[in-house]
């Protein structure tokens, strides 16, 4: 049973990475977006 309950965590752990690792890359995405536009706007 440790076993299983080990890996379950694992499994949420891993999820839980990804989700920060795309939330992560979509704030960059859009903190490159509003730049790209500011500097379109300071031309």
């Amino acid at each position: 049973m440790g076993n299983k309950k080990k890996r379950k965590s694992n499994k949420n752990e891993e999820a839980q990475a990804n989700r920060v690792v795309k939330i992560v890359f979509a704030s960059l995405v859009i903190v490159g977006l509003l730049m790209m536009l500011g500097f379109s706007f300071l031309r």
